[in-house]
C-alpha cells in the first residue's frame, strides 16, 4: 500500500503542475514550492521548535490559540507553521499570531518528509484537523518528535474506516495523542 500511496502523491503533484497552466490557485500552489529546499530559513538547532501543520487558513484559526499559548509560555521556542493551501499562506498574516516561520509543506513523499524533518527537527509536531500526511507522520515519529493532532474530525467515508484503510490507520497510530471534535468511540474502534 505504501508504494500505491507514494505513487498517488506523485501523480497528484503532476496533476497540479498541469492544472497550474489554467488555474490560478494551482499556479500559486506550484509557485510556492518552487526552489523550496534552496530557500529554507536557517534554524537554531539549540532552540526547541514546534511545528504546526494546517491545511489552510481555517485550520490555522483553529490551532492559533494553542500556538499563541505555546509561544507566550515559551518565548524562546521557534514556532513553525506549514500550509498545504495558498489561502493559509496568503492570509495568515492578517491574524494576531506569534509565528516565527511560515511555509508551504511540500508533497508527502518519503524524500520530502526526510529532508524537511532533517532540516527543522521539531521537538513537537501538531497536525490540525484532518490532514494526515503519512510520510511526514512516520518521519516525525522516527525523529523522536512528539506527535499530536488537534481538532481532528473523523467521518465514516474516510479511508481509515474502509477495508483498504489499514495503511492509513497505521499512520494514525504514530500520534502520541489525538484530540477530536466528534465521537471518540469511532476512533477507539479504529485504533484498537
Amino acid at each position: 500500500m505504501h508504494l500505491f500511496y507514494n505513487l498517488g502523491i506523485v501523480l497528484y503533484g503532476a496533476t497540479l503542475s498541469i492544472a497550474s497552466l489554467f488555474n490560478g490557485k494551482a499556479k500559486k500552489w506550484v509557485k510556492g514550492r518552487r526552489n523550496y529546499y534552496n530557500e529554507l530559513p536557517k534554524v537554531d538547532n539549540q532552540k526547541s521548535l514546534i511545528w504546526f501543520h494546517c491545511a489552510s487558513l481555517g485550520e490555522f484559526d483553529q490551532g492559533l490559540p494553542l500556538m499563541n499559548k505555546f509561544k507566550s509560555e515559551n518565548p524562546d521556542v521557534t514556532l513553525l507553521v506549514t500550509f498545504f493551501s495558498p489561502s493559509g499562506m496568503e492570509f495568515y498574516e492578517k491574524r494576531d499570531h506569534q509565528v516565527d516561520i511560515a511555509l508551504y509543506l511540500p508533497l508527502d513523499t518519503p524524500s520530502n518528509a526526510k529532508r524537511f524533518m532533517n532540516h527543522f527537527n521539531p521537538n513537537i509536531t501538531v497536525f490540525v484537523k484532518y490532514e494526515f500526511w503519512i510520510n511526514y507522520l512516520l518521519e516525525a515519529k522516527k525523529s523522536g518528535s512528539k506527535l499530536y493532532c488537534i481538532s481532528a474530525l473523523f467521518r465514516e467515508d474516510q479511508a481509515f474506516f474502509k477495508w483498504y484503510g489499514g495503511y492509513f490507520r497505521e499512520g494514525l497510530k504514530a500520534f502520541d495523542h489525538i484530540y477530536i471534535q466528534n465521537e471518540k468511540e469511532r476512533l477507539k474502534t479504529l485504533l484498537y
